[in-house]
């Protein structure tokens, strides 16, 4: 290929800087040392991440920001400083932050959180609460059906029993803060801030890079109130806020003006008091101010959590979002963020992503997850989650640990490199989005009236649908925030400029309000011969306030209606740059598209959303110019143009293409012609070769106080329930048993948490050998018992104190109490699962039954033998290794004859997604091929020949088989919390161990192909 400049861009995309990497979202818990410190972090190093934001959660064993803490901060940012990684440190113990670890809510009760409610009684039902001080007022409908304040006393109340009254209140949380208020925000940068300054400032700007806020919020799921609103209302409006508070909740006389108001500044106090005095903060001490809201994924929690999200963003250094679990994400989440962050210059854009997907999330899915991210803007991963350590609860705390603990982590080095060369190509390039959609969050403020969400819903459903569509068909577009419309708009040259950006479109969306400030800018726009396209109903309402000459101001906004709108963007629009189309004619959908220029080098981003459908589509570009794919997993730049006329994107499947110069040569990808000779399929048992060792999880067991008297068998959390529940100190013995139908050879391990602190027999006889390293985690603490074991029945008795503070029983058998509160609170007794260790196949009679999601259950009644020299590639996990956590190896042989590999032929291995999170396939003892994500094929011509040839397959699985959860009626779960692992009223419970499959369900295909 002749040099240009694509090729001299993807040079500097080879080794991006460790700013560019992925970050670990890094949670410190357990008893944190400076030494444990440093070696995690040079484990990240060691794994490609970039850096991490530290936060506490439950389960920390020393004081949060006492001496070990700020030793380890210290050890933290000097370790990190070796390898220039970006130390971040979050702003709170537990989440959500703004409490102080609970100094700012100690204050008093000025400082709670609080949130608006409202019921209608008889007058007579209300007298007891008239003088209470959450009572914000009392209210009669008057004769005109406007609700009228009456005085907040018994007297007419006893006067007119019968009368209906409207009583508004707030409730109030101890545990949590009022986000809204100014001095409240002063408090918390007093209590964790300056101490942060105090105890670590000379490491601002030199090493510490940023701080991470986490979920602040101003309510949750409720309507959000402050002290402070009436007195700032009246200042700001001229009117009494507490005399109208009655239309939040009733649509009676000017209900959609006081909405406006109040959701208005409600927005304005939780933007400017929290998130621009942090981030002032923190831009004067050299650091970055980083996070995330609440919520953000629909208009009626938004409310109820953030009022609106969008101005908040603007006042980060590096805004953000959260997608939890492992299912289909939500557009305007991603774009609600990304939209702002290019109107505002942010440079980069993060996502903490991957949290409550489950141990068993592969590399495909993660991949899944980022991609329909990065193609809508995010730019930075922070990898939800890593955890210092695996002890007690913290391993059910919404997993994976994306961390040291997996078996898999000595391969992730592919991913983060992989996703490190696209972050930096993203983030050294500006969008060039052209159109701007208006975001209806004060429509939907007018709408809302804290009882009936379809209203709300319902504009957030039509608005979503367009916003989908208009992706799908793969126009390039922000949301415009009315708010920022205020502070950054101007028309310029025929141009709608909203910060940074320039639109010559502008969308309206479904709307009942626009802001008269919109609506001036609307009609300059109109008047340079902008482009104003309504996708649906028009407003009516201007700043909340009915307005009668709205239609006509509108007059020249063209109206295509719904079924013609996306006709008349074609009709309307210039070409999108980019289009990848299915090459059926079907309609578009799951192909995003993006386009950008970096270093002077135009690219095109493609991303597959579909994570189970490959899609064949056809590309075309404006300019027309030949397109080269670069490969991020690598960082090459193909020496041949792609065809783009048939180009097949994977399922989870991308691509990014530089634009160069023509080529006569031969296409890149796709474009010759095939024979298929023939096919072998390998399949059914294959000879195992070298394995980890394997696992048996004993989670049932059987509890005595008296060490004789045994109750039946439980599993160990509800136990655990009980006895928290119980709130009772005392001695307790758990009697663990399992079968061995041989005794394994070998070295045999016991693997316990906290065994200094329990007295262990096996079999009757004390298990006193000191600890022979550990398994996965340093809390998970090897003992050897070879020559301990029995064929038959095995019998486990582990004798040790029960025994929390008084606090611990009181947070966790308080239904009611906030998370805020809740999260930090550490278990100091925590009865877990023990785990047999060593080579050995394990048994369970019984039918499987075979569930969604790659899953199947077993009844239990596990028995130990000594392991078979082969095993069933299609599922291991029913042929021997149920509760496996590691690589194994398997080999078989195959033939190829003289005529397969005559010239022009070659020879592929594939095969179908595969039950295991890295899988690793080798031919005669040749370097393997490392298969993440589809596709799941790789030549071995190189390293085949005639005759007799072997396979090796190497499958490296997750924590999920062995950490669970595995009793859930589902089998397995995309959103996994610590309710996942939990027996209780209503939960979907069953004895039976839900498991997931490890193998290669249709067997390697091995296929020989001529080249026509």
């Amino acid at each position: 290929m002749n040099t240009n400049h694509a090729q001299k861009a993807v040079e500097h995309l080879q080794n991006p800087e460790m700013e560019y990497r992925p970050q670990n979202y890094w949670g410190w818990l357990e008893n944190i040392s400076p030494e444990e410190t440093a070696r995690q972090v040079r484990e990240m190093a060691r794994a490609g991440l970039g850096g991490y934001v530290m936060h506490a959660r439950g389960g920390l064993e020393v004081p949060y920001m006492g001496k070990e803490w700020t030793d380890s901060v210290r050890a933290m940012v000097e370790e990190g400083n070796k390898y220039g990684m970006l130390s971040i440190v979050d702003d709170e113990h537990g989440w959500p932050s703004g409490f102080g670890a609970g100094k700012v809510n100690g204050k008093g009760e000025d400082y709670w959180l609080k949130f608006l409610l409202c019921e209608e009684k008889p007058a007579a039902g209300l007298q007891a609460v008239a003088g209470d001080k959450s009572t914000l007022g009392l209210y009669r409908f008057a004769a005109d059906g406007d609700a009228a304040p009456i005085p907040v006393d018994t007297a007419y109340l006893a006067a007119h029993p019968q009368e209906a009254i409207i009583r508004v209140y707030y409730g109030e949380s101890r545990y949590y803060v009022d986000n809204m208020s100014s001095r409240v925000t002063d408090a918390f940068i007093e209590a964790s801030y300056e101490d942060y300054k105090k105890k670590a400032g000379d490491l601002f700007g030199k090493g510490l890079f940023g701080v991470f806020s986490d979920e602040p919020q101003t309510a949750r799921y409720a309507t959000p109130w402050s002290i402070d609103l009436p007195e700032l209302f009246q200042a700001r409006y001229g009117y009494s806020l507490m005399e109208n508070l009655p239309a939040v909740f009733y649509e009676k006389g000017d209900y959609q003006k006081l909405r406006y108001d109040l959701f208005t500044l409600m927005q304005e106090c939780f933007t400017n008091h929290y998130a621009k005095k942090l981030c002032d903060w923190c831009e004067q001490h050299g650091l970055a101010f980083m996070g995330h809201t609440c919520l953000e994924d629909n208009f009626y929690d938004q409310i109820r959590c953030a009022i609106g999200t969008m101005p908040f963003y603007a006042h980060m250094t590096i805004p953000g979002i959260d997608w939890l679990s492992r299912i289909g994400l939500c557009n305007m989440t991603i774009l609600q963020v990304t939209s702002v962050a290019a109107q505002t210059g942010k440079k980069r854009v993060l996502c903490e992503m991957y949290g409550c997907a489950g141990w068993n999330i592969s590399m495909e899915e993660l991949k899944w997850i980022s991609q329909w991210q990065n193609v809508l803007g995010i730019n930075l991963q922070l990898q939800h989650l890593g955890l210092y350590s695996l002890k007690g609860s913290r391993k059910r705390e919404y997993p994976a640990s994306l961390f040291f603990q997996q078996p898999w982590w000595g391969d992730y080095r592919v991913y983060n490199d992989y996703f490190a060369r696209l972050s930096k190509l993203l983030s050294e390039s500006r969008s060039e989005a052209d159109i701007l959609l208006l975001h209806p969050i004060k429509s939907a403020w007018v709408l809302y009236n804290g009882n009936d969400s379809a209203p709300v819903q319902e504009l957030d459903r039509r608005f979503q649908a367009l916003t989908d569509r208009l992706l799908a068909h793969q126009y390039d577009f922000h949301y415009g925030d009315e708010t920022l419309l205020q502070e950054l708009g101007a028309v310029e040259d025929g141009a709608l400029r909203l910060g940074e950006m320039r639109y010559h479109t502008v969308l309206l969306p479904d709307m009942v309000s626009i802001d008269s400030t919109t609506l001036s800018l609307l009609e300059a726009f109109l008047a340079q011969g902008g482009r104003v396209i309504a996708a649906g109903d028009l407003p009516t309402l201007v700043d909340g306030v009915r307005c009668p000459d709205l239609a006509q101001r509108l007059a020249a906004v063209a109206k295509p209606g719904e079924e013609r709108f996306l006709a008349v963007l074609e009709q309307e629009l210039p070409p999108r740059v980019v289009t990848a189309f299915p090459v059926d004619g079907s309609e578009p959908g799951d192909i995003f598209c993006m386009s950008r220029v970096y270093e002077g080098a135009r690219y095109y981003y493609l991303v597959n959303n579909s994570l189970e459908h490959a899609v064949d589509c056809r590309i075309e570009t404006a300019s027309g110019a030949a397109l080269y794919p670069y490969e991020c997993t690598c960082g090459t730049l193909a020496e041949t143009p792609l065809d783009t006329g048939r180009v097949r994107l994977e399922p989870a499947g991308s691509l990014v293409l530089f634009e160069g110069p023509s080529s006569d040569g031969p296409a890149a990808a796709g474009a010759g012609q095939v024979q298929l000779m023939r096919t072998q399929t390998l399949r059914g048992s294959f000879a195992v070769q070298a394995a980890s060792p394997n696992a048996l999880t004993l989670d049932y067991c059987a509890l005595s106080f008296d060490g004789e008297h045994y109750e039946a068998p439980a599993n160990h959390l509800e136990i655990q329930d009980r006895l928290i529940k119980e709130a009772k100190n005392q001695p307790i013995w758990l009697k663990f048993t399992f079968r061995c139908k041989e005794i394994p050879e070998g070295d045999v391990f016991l693997v316990v948490e906290e065994p200094q602190k329990q007295r262990i027999t096996v079999n009757g006889m004390l298990l006193s050998a000191a600890p022979a390293g550990y398994y996965l985690d340093r809390s998970f603490e090897k003992l050897p018992v070879a020559g301990m074991l029995r064929t038959g029945e095995n019998e486990i008795i582990l004798a040790r104190e029960f025994r929390n503070p008084d606090r611990v029983y009181e947070v966790k058998n308080d239904p009611t109490i906030h998370e805020a509160e809740a999260n930090r609170v550490t278990v100091e007794t925590e009865l877990e699962s023990i785990y047999l260790l060593g080579n050995f196949r394990v048994e369970s009679e019984g039918k499987v039954i075979e569930k969604e999601r790659r899953a199947f259950s077993v009844a239990g009644d596990f028995t130990v033998a000594r392991p078979h020299a082969d095993a069933v590639i299609e599922n291991l996990a029913v042929d021997g290794y149920p509760f496996f956590a590691g690589s194994i190896t398997l080999e078989k042989a195959f033939e190829l004859t003289p005529e397969d590999l005559k010239p022009g032929c070659r020879i592929i291995v594939s095969f179908t997604r595969p039950d295991a999170v890295v899988t690793k396939v080798a031919v005669n003892g040749a370097a393997p091929s490392v298969f993440l994500w589809a596709p799941y094929e790789a030549d071995i011509t190189a390293q085949a020949h005639a005759g007799k040839n072997t396979l090796a397959v190497t499958l490296t699985n997750s924590c999920r088989n062995l950490l669970g959860p595995h009793h859930h009626t589902a089998g397995e779960l995309y959103s996994v919390g610590p309710f996942s692992f939990l027996k209780g009223a209503g939960s979907a419970w069953e004895d039976r161990y839900n498991l997931v499959r490890l193998g290669l369900e249709n067997g390697i295909a091995i296929r020989v192909e001529k080249a026509l």
